[in-house]
């Protein structure tokens, strides 16, 4: 343990010691710091959380100087080229090391038998949209009618609190697998209805990621799981982001599992965060050509427009997972990619000039993470609810961690700005 000696001169000077634990220093300890008639200690102000530790957590480390992701103890580009399934990265995640055969072939039981057991209120909360829907709105109504059919999984409305760290981990755990297959299966329904596909129920002998695809009714071949099973992969956590800070937010009332996914999933979906791969398909659609790049190039650097699929809040270098992303597509033939010629050319574009290279915007994820799912034939408004499929490993990961070991996040205190009636006048 070190510590920081700070001296404040506030009317007088004053010395604290404040105590500095994993390169980190804990905001309540500058409580003991105030200003003279002050109501509190002092406060931290960080608008959006960017120099704030708000968890400790071991599932993900990501730095973004270097452009480096690790997975626990391995880097994604280590376990990209170790040949997993989405069973392998969950039970890797979760618990911390890679599966032996049977307990992956356990959990792959678990979750085909709870993709196997459907609410019937899924479908028909879901057939009441109408086919034209955003598929996020019948996504999150499909969540909540799943859960309306597990009621004791609700904490509050049985009046227990299921979920409190001190409890044995079965109670936790037993929520996972439930939770990942219901978001699976609504948003297979989902597509279904959309596309008037019918739905095709799963097998409990194939891998996850198969059987979410052949519920869709598009059943993927050897190369194609593949493929999908190293994007997902990829997907699979990011650290703190916003829709997994909105997860875990709601976690620490200790709310359900699924009431967490569905406020990270609202929060995902924004343009700025997960809703990017979308902006990003729209943004290519709107361009169509490569001749058309150089005017999108200019509306960005006069500010008039967003290059969505570039630039990073954390990275300071390319996306470490971009590459990846590359090496995935190189393995489809490339007549099954629409736009992607575009793609190409605004990367060639950014990465050749300076206004951008010194801003350090340089191509994300995102910019070429629709093509696997446009490749497969699926249209561009299924590939965020695809994707968050992958997310949820990482969501699911940080649930358990965080209910079995941390005690609730209260609320943050606020900073109020407006007018201050000193103690003598009338309020």
């Amino acid at each position: 343990m070190r510590y920081l000696t700070s001296t404040a001169t506030i009317g007088e000077q004053h010395t604290y010691e404040i105590p500095i634990s994993h390169n980190a220093i804990h905001a309540p300890h500058f409580k003991q710091i105030t200003a003279p008639d002050a109501d509190t200690g002092l406060l931290i102000s960080d608008p959006g959380l960017r120099n704030t530790a708000v968890v400790e957590s071991e599932v993900a480390y990501l730095n973004g100087s270097t452009g480096t992701l690790h997975y626990r103890s391995y880097s994604v580009g280590e376990l990209y080229h170790k040949d997993l399934q989405y069973e392998d990265v969950l039970h890797f995640l979760t618990w911390g090391y890679l599966p032996s055969q049977t307990q992956k072939a356990q959990l792959r039981t678990e979750l085909a038998a709870a993709l196997s057991t459907p609410a019937d209120t899924i479908f028909s909360v879901i057939h009441a949209f109408p086919t034209t829907a955003p598929p996020m709105t019948m996504i999150l109504a499909g969540l909540s009618a799943h859960l309306s059919s597990r009621p004791t999984t609700i904490p509050a409305f049985i009046g227990a609190n299921l979920y409190e760290y001190a409890n044995p981990p079965l109670t936790i755990e037993a929520q996972i697998t439930p939770t990942l297959s219901a978001l699976a299966l609504v948003v297979a329904v989902t597509y279904c209805h959309r596309t008037s596909t019918p739905f095709t129920p799963p097998l409990p002998t194939l891998p996850f990621a198969a059987n979410v695809f052949r519920m869709l009714g598009r059943p993927l071949s050897t190369h194609e799981h593949t493929a999908i099973e190293k994007l997902w992969l990829l997907y699979a956590d990011h650290g703190l982001a916003n829709a997994t800070a909105a997860f875990l937010h709601t976690a620490s009332t200790r709310a359900d599992p699924v009431s967490c996914l569905i406020a990270a999933l609202s929060a995902g979906y924004g343009p700025l965060h997960g809703g990017a791969i979308d902006m990003v398909y729209h943004m290519l659609a709107r361009v169509g050509s490569t001749a058309q790049v150089p005017a999108l190039i200019a509306e960005v650097k006069s500010g008039r427009g967003k290059l969505y699929g570039f630039g990073h809040r954390v990275y300071e270098t390319v996306d470490p997972r971009a590459g990846f992303v590359k090496e995935i597509l190189g393995g489809f033939e490339r007549s099954k990619f629409e736009i992607v010629e575009v793609a190409e050319e605004i990367e060639r574009c950014v990465s050749e000039d300076e206004w951008f290279r010194s801003r350090n915007i340089r191509m994300n994820v995102d910019l070429f993470g629709c093509f696997v799912y446009t490749a497969l034939g699926l249209p561009p408004e299924i590939i965020f609810p695809l994707t968050a499929i992958a997310r949820a490993q990482g969501y699911m990961a940080r649930w358990r961690e965080f209910n079995m070991n941390s005690p609730p996040i209260w609320r943050p205190q606020q900073i109020y700005t407006g007018p201050v009636a000193t103690r003598s006048s009338k309020l």
